[in-house]
């Protein structure tokens, strides 16, 4: 059984499985009215190196993560060892991100941001490229 991936950027960056946020984090509510864009949405080029530096970092080491427990992971004999072993890695992976400087809420707004802006997506990739 292969897992689904949903923060993907487009291209193939693919940084969280579906599975990773289906309890903890409830759907927003349906809103009548759009919320205002945030700031990281609506200027991404006000988004600091510094911040998109720390941002990539998290990503690759939520990726390793993710990556690294995959397979322990599919062969779980049951569900409650599944959710017990998915709950683990979620909480490695917040950890992670905040090693980084980062709230949970900004790394998802960042990921968003590079799904949805193709000046920031080129900043991110290209400090991908940096990486060895």
């Amino acid at each position: 059984m292969a897992l689904a991936l949903t923060w993907a950027l487009p291209l193939s960056l693919t940084p969280w499985p579906a599975w990773a946020w289906a309890d903890p984090i409830p759907a927003a509510p349906e809103e009548t009215t759009p919320s205002p864009p945030t700031k990281a949405q609506s200027d991404a080029s006000a988004v600091p190196s510094e911040t998109v530096s720390r941002f990539v970092s998290a990503y690759l080491e939520v990726v390793k993560l993710i990556e690294s427990r995959e397979q322990s992971l599919q062969s779980a004999e049951t569900d409650t060892e599944s959710r017990q072993m998915q709950q683990e890695i979620q909480a490695e992976a917040v950890a992670l991100i905040q090693a980084h400087d980062l709230t949970l809420q900004a790394y998802w707004e960042l990921l968003g941001l590079a799904n949805s802006d193709p000046e920031f997506r080129e900043r991110v990739l290209a400090q991908l490229e940096d990486v060895p």
